[in-house]
């Protein structure tokens, strides 16, 4: 079943639902980003860099952070208490091995440290910056942009620190792109759909120029996060929400294992697996969501955790990541 960003991006953008689906009034993530980026005041510097600013939570430990349609909250994770909140929501959210935590939106990226509610960093995009990721060989985050018109999905590469000229690499073969992530070794993955509506999976190596495509032995629909688990390269779904994991023999690829996601409702916004759990942000049925589930990764099902009530009843939740406690 093909959802595609058109049908996803509504979760993500405040978009208007009604009871239990969507609203019937067509939606475009595009026209969405336009009438975000025309309420914004002043403009966005290619970078700002403040490593002083920034409050903390108070709080050493390891951290969620969850993007609503409009604030950002900060939790203990995986103990659920709130700490904090940043007054911007965001597309979607990843962090690095510091526990610096990157929130996207229309027109910039923008880091934050761990803890922090200002952020200590910012980066414009040509664009909406929908998903990103960081590469652990090199620290670089990866974003996954689509223009406001007149241009295609493509993945922009922002070395770090912010001010350096970014590269830009797009893919064919995947004309809506999604959500991107890196293995250990710096190969970049990023998901989608093609112009018939199929799942494609591409692969970027350290230092190439173009993408390979994966084939799988089993059609994968509704794609969403994809995120190293340790193990594995996945991909969650969502709708029905699952999570895949994944190997790969050059351009083929196999569904090795599944993570059933027991007691939760139809949608999902952007999971993130972090050692041996998994949260996820969820509804009941087929609201939209607007709580945050936490589940024993693999096993998906015993639910450990759940955070909720803590957003206004019309409002949605769509990113989440933790940020580890840095090291001393």
């Amino acid at each position: 079943m093909y959802l595609g960003r058109h049908a996803i991006a509504v979760l993500a953008s405040g978009a208007i639902l009604t009871g239990c689906g969507v609203s019937a009034a067509p939606y475009s993530p595009r026209a969405a980003s336009a009438v975000a980026a025309s309420q914004q005041h002043g403009t966005v510097p290619q970078t700002s860099r403040a490593r002083a600013a920034g409050s903390r939570a108070g709080w050493n430990g390891n951290l969620l952070y969850v993007g609503g349609d409009q604030v950002t909250y900060v939790f203990r994770f995986p103990g659920g208490r709130l700490t904090a909140k940043i007054p911007i929501g965001s597309f979607g959210m990843c962090s690095d091995a510091m526990g610096h935590v990157f929130l996207t939106h229309v027109g910039r990226i923008e880091e934050y440290a761990h803890g922090g509610t200002t952020p200590i960093a910012t980066a414009s995009v040509p664009g909406t910056a929908y998903s990103c990721a960081v590469d652990p060989t090199t620290g670089n985050v990866a974003v996954v942009v689509f223009c406001l018109s007149g241009c295609g999905d493509e993945v922009v590469v922002y070395r770090q620190p912010f001010g350096l000229p970014p590269k830009t690499y797009k893919d064919s073969g995947l004309n809506s792109m999604l959500y991107c992530g890196f293995d250990p070794s710096g190969n970049l993955y990023v998901d989608g759909y093609n112009s018939s509506g199929t799942f494609v999976l591409a692969q970027l190596p350290p230092g190439g120029d173009s993408f390979t495509n994966i084939t799988f032995d089993q059609s994968i629909s509704a794609a969403g996060q994809v995120q190293w688990d340790g193990t594995y390269m996945t991909v969650e779904t969502r709708f029905q929400p699952k999570i895949y994991q994944l190997q790969f023999s050059g351009s083929t690829g196999t569904i090795v294992g599944t993570t059933e996601l027991t007691g939760t409702g139809f949608r999902a916004g952007q999971s993130w697996i972090q050692g041996q759990l998994v949260a996820v942000p969820t509804g009941p049925d087929r609201k939209r969501p607007k709580i945050v589930r936490i589940w024993k990764y693999p096993k998906g099902t015993h639910q450990t955790g759940v955070i909720k009530g803590f957003i206004p009843r019309h409002r949605i939740i769509d990113s989440l990541t933790v940020s580890v406690a840095p090291s001393r």
